[in-house]
């Protein structure tokens, strides 16, 4: 007889129309209003791929990125060394953070052997945020 009751207050409930469930609607923030975006939209074409086949053309563009960036920059990286183009992308990451820009790196350990005390150094600064991970 249980088993009875319980069959038939499952198949009432399973058969029960689905309410909808209310989400937060998505969010995506407006572009930046930055030189470099500009030029980037007035750029002809209907390709948007940039192939960044050399390295300075594709420092040049990421330093750029980084530049224009007016709220957030996520970085994920497998290599991060501190020889000079690291250099170069941290110094204009830090400039980035003193805007008041969150800076959020992502960083692969593989090849930070000896580089604690420059990470230790990254996270004082308030806005920065890293995660080692591997």
């Amino acid at each position: 007889m249980k088993r009875i009751a319980l069959t038939t207050l499952f198949l009432i409930t399973a058969c029960s129309p689905l309410k909808p469930i209310e989400l937060p609607s998505e969010y995506t923030p407006a572009p930046a209003e930055t030189s470099l975006w500009t030029s980037v939209h007035a750029s002809p074409g209907e390709d948007w791929h940039v192939l960044l086949n050399n390295g300075p053309q594709a420092l040049d563009w990421r330093l750029r990125a980084i530049d224009s960036a007016t709220e957030t920059i996520d970085l994920q990286t497998f290599l991060l060394k501190f020889d000079t183009t690291g250099a170069l992308i941290l110094d204009h990451l830090l400039s980035a953070a003193d805007r008041g820009v969150l800076v959020r790196m992502l960083i692969d350990d593989t090849f930070l052997a000896g580089e604690d005390q420059m990470l230790l150094a990254l996270s004082e600064h308030r806005n920065v945020e890293y995660r080692v991970f591997n």
